[in-house]
């Protein structure tokens, strides 16, 4: 069976608008407590990713397309948001999936701000064996936005002490079924 690209973008769209139509102020990913990490419109939209059959640089692109900055933190929150419950859960699809909210919010937020979002990604993907920079290399090139770009290589290339969650003043706190952050 053969997509129909037009078809998937506005799907894609679609699950995007609607999850940014239902995020709360108070929208992070970290708590006081091990709490769930999936409202209904998260779900949604993690499913429209999971059932995307685009190339990852139009994945990226659609939903980074026209973003307010609120909405660049938002689907960056996403990304972490996904990639706690993808340890959770001891899902690497869900972790693979959880890249594309994270890198398309990634160029429109502060880069102060992407070094922690990049610091749990990657201690999330450490958890699951898996190396965040091999997994979003290939991302970020496909990409092709030079900040987004900057932004991962500075962050691959500081010390592992300064990559380390508590030089990005967070702290993670339970076993991986529990996994939860606070900072």
């Amino acid at each position: 069976m053969t997509i129909d690209p037009q078809h998937e973008i506005a799907s894609l769209i679609a699950a995007r608008d609607q999850f940014f139509q239902s995020v709360e102020e108070s929208y992070s990913f970290t708590s006081f407590i091990s709490c769930s990490l999936t409202t209904a419109a998260e779900a949604y939209f993690r499913q429209a990713m999971m059932r995307c059959e685009l190339p990852n640089a139009t994945i990226l692109t659609t939903l980074g397309e026209d973003l307010k900055q609120t909405h660049a933190y938002d689907l960056a929150t996403c990304g972490a948001r996904t990639a706690i419950t993808a340890v959770r859960v001891a899902d690497d699809q869900l972790y693979r999936i959880a890249l594309w909210p994270l890198l398309a919010g990634l160029s429109a937020i502060d880069w102060r701000d992407a070094l922690r979002y990049l610091a749990v990604v990657e201690d999330c993907g450490a958890r699951l064996g898996r190396s965040a920079q091999k997994d979003l290399a290939p991302l970020w090139e496909e990409k092709k936005e030079e900040k987004t770009a900057k932004i991962c290589e500075s962050y691959f290339a500081r010390s592992d002490a300064m990559r380390n969650l508590s030089a990005m003043g967070l702290h993670s706190f339970g076993t991986n079924e529990e996994l939860w952050y606070q900072g």
